[in-house]
């Protein structure tokens, strides 16, 4: 954090934070004590904009536009199962103030990984995950079932070759 204080334009800075962050996010969101969902929001926000900042100094960056990706999406699927399972038990401000971080979320990994599709990558494994995400975000967005069908073509001719 000192670093960032003293040189607030460097990405090396902003990034390390982030992931480090958006790590201690997925164990979280991957262990089952969650009491509560307001900590991981509260945590998710700086995490998210640590990833910003970060590319918002380089925005070439492909591994960490996947990163930023891989954690809003998971955001997104939390906010989703947390609706499910608590919906008819809250009040409708509570409920509507989910649905927006749900859909949020969904937007910001849709972002990411367009932002992740326009880097030059190096290898055919990012490729292929680009793909996929896009097309699991577009089956979100109930999307026509062609365009993410597309998607996920590219995926099986990506893995082929």
């Amino acid at each position: 954090m000192h670093d960032i204080c003293v040189c607030p334009n460097r990405f090396d800075s902003w990034a390390g934070m982030a992931l480090a962050r958006a790590s201690r996010i997925q164990e979280k969101l991957n262990s089952n004590e969650l009491k509560s969902d307001v900590p991981i929001w509260k945590h998710s926000q700086a995490v998210l904009n640590c990833f910003k900042r970060a590319l918002e100094i380089d925005g070439s960056n492909l591994s960490l536009w996947i990163e930023y990706g891989t954690i809003s999406y998971a955001l997104h699927s939390f906010a989703s199962r947390q609706l499910k399972q608590w919906q008819n038990e809250l009040p409708a401000e509570v409920v509507k103030q989910m649905e927006e971080r749900r859909d949020s979320m969904l937007e910001t990994a849709f972002q990411c990984f367009q932002g992740a599709s326009r880097c030059e990558g190096d290898s055919d494994e990012e490729e292929w995950l680009i793909h996929y995400m896009l097309g699991k975000i577009a089956e979100k967005r109930r999307k026509p079932p062609v365009e993410y069908l597309q998607l996920y073509k590219k995926v099986n001719l990506l893995i082929i070759l």
